[in-house]
């Protein structure tokens, strides 16, 4: 029996392509396990393939049955956290039903786990050429400028975009990126100059903002644009500097500023900035809020590092608890509260306690 709602559209419109081209419904991080719930590699079949392979399909069936324990981590996921399931008899009123494909409906109404339709909804986080060098992260490759030197991520890219180019019809929306930087990815801009200009895909995009100039703009400015967010993790050229090796200060503000003037004059639909609060910047918290909506974002958002990287973690392998303590006087504090400052990310620390010390041992 089809029940009257499904915990989650993603098994439905989205994929994730991850680092070498590992492919999950959905971030990683929000399921019980990274290789339990991989659709597959794209070295080892096409993305249409897996799309509906044997884990794709058990995974829809899940969701059917309302017994997706197996795969969601729910406390780590967003969607489910946010108790919007999306409605089998009318899917389009979702707030994602926009990523739905038509024939994809009905497919849902049937309880079908084999989809007709290519994915609507494409986030690419499997390229990690970039051309900044940042103190938090350890895999991604620099690259002077929009270079192919890593073959394999660049053999995994080439044939990923060969199958998006051949259904770019299908393609609703697509993230670009959340690993590397878009503008260094030669693959990349060939998809936002030209593939773009002959079918209409909603972009979402993420980027680091020192390559996304007035005339880079040039070349991108047809685009539908879902929304453009910037990661910059400071306040303070010090701070930046620290973080993000090779980048300049002086030249991101001046892209944030034009970008800002964009948003104003209508041209971009929404424009965020964003920073991953870290051991090098978690004390500017405060003043990021001023700080991006000075430069013209709609909003500014927060969210954690993951990983032991560059050693900012300060939740692993050890808590630093005066970290985390200032960080929970910050999320109960007005600037936290603003409307348009998003700390969902930081929600967790909320609740977080030193352990208890049990009697007779040492503080």
């Amino acid at each position: 029996m089809i029940p009257a709602t499904v915990a989650c559209h993603y098994p439905f419109a989205a994929v994730n392509i991850g680092p070498g081209g590992d492919v999950w419904f959905c971030c990683p991080e929000w399921t019980t396990g990274a290789a339990l719930t991989r659709l597959g590699n794209l070295r080892e079949g096409s993305l249409q393939a897996l799309w509906n392979g044997p884990v794709a399909q058990a995974i829809r069936a899940a969701m059917y049955a309302d017994r997706i324990e197996s795969w969601c981590r729910s406390p780590g996921c967003p969607i489910l956290n946010g108790g919007q399931r999306l409605a089998v008899a009318d899917p389009a009123v979702h707030a994602r039903g926009e990523l739905l494909a038509d024939a994809t409906l009905g497919e849902i109404a049937r309880g079908e786990t084999v989809l007709t339709s290519f994915p609507s909804y494409v986030v690419i986080s499997n390229d990690w050429r970039c051309n900044l060098r940042c103190v938090m992260c350890s895999t991604t490759s620099f690259v002077a400028r929009y270079g192919n030197r890593d073959p394999v991520v660049a053999g995994v890219t080439e044939q990923l975009f060969d199958e998006l180019e051949a259904n770019a019809e299908a393609l609703r929306r697509v993230f670009l990126s959340g690993y590397g930087d878009p503008f260094s990815i030669r693959r990349h801009l060939r998809f936002l100059r030209e593939t773009t200009r002959r079918h209409r895909v909603e972009i979402e995009l993420l980027t680091n903002g020192q390559l996304l100039s007035p005339r880079m703009w040039e070349t991108i400015a047809h685009n539908r644009f879902y929304t453009i967010r910037v990661s910059v993790d400071a306040t303070r050229e010090a701070t930046y500097r620290a973080i993000r090796k090779r980048g300049s200060w002086n030249r991101l503000l001046r892209n944030l500023r034009f970008l800002g003037e964009l948003r104003r004059a209508g041209d971009l639909p929404a424009f965020e900035i964003n920073m991953t609060v870290m051991r090098e910047n978690y004390r500017e918290v405060y003043d990021f809020l001023d700080f991006g909506l000075e430069l013209g974002g709609d909003c500014v958002g927060r969210q954690l590092i993951h990983g032991d990287l560059g050693g900012q973690n300060f939740l692993e392998p050890t808590v630093d608890w005066d970290i985390v303590r200032y960080l929970q006087a910050f999320l109960a504090s007005e600037t936290a509260a603003h409307p348009r400052y998003y700390t969902d990310f930081l929600g967790h620390l909320v609740g977080l306690q030193p352990p208890a010390v049990s009697a007779g041992s040492s503080p």
